[in-house]
């Protein structure tokens, strides 16, 4: 219900900007006991750099169907501890 409220509520629920979005579900999950993970990506575009957050719940994309197209370079676990980085920065 959660994750439905979150990617469907339209603008007087939720926000379409995916970061805000992302740090909301992953809250509420997270407060729930779910196994939700906060993951942040960037894609080389049009001679720039895009950046894009979202939520997996039990290793399953939940959030966003266009994350498949980002190199992940952070995830944040259980207890907003960094689980894994792939970037020398972070």
């Amino acid at each position: 219900a959660i994750v439905d409220i979150c990617l469907n509520g339209g603008r007087l629920l939720v926000s379409r900007n995916c970061l805000e979005r992302s740090l909301l579900l992953y809250r509420l999950l997270s407060r729930e006991g779910a196994d939700a993970n906060l993951v942040f990506g960037i894609s080389r575009r049009d001679g720039g750099l895009d950046g894009h957050a979202g939520i997996e719940l039990d290793g399953r994309v939940v959030s966003d169907h266009s994350a498949h197209t980002y190199d992940r370079v952070a995830i944040f676990g259980a207890h907003g501890r960094l689980a894994r980085s792939t970037h020398s920065l972070l």
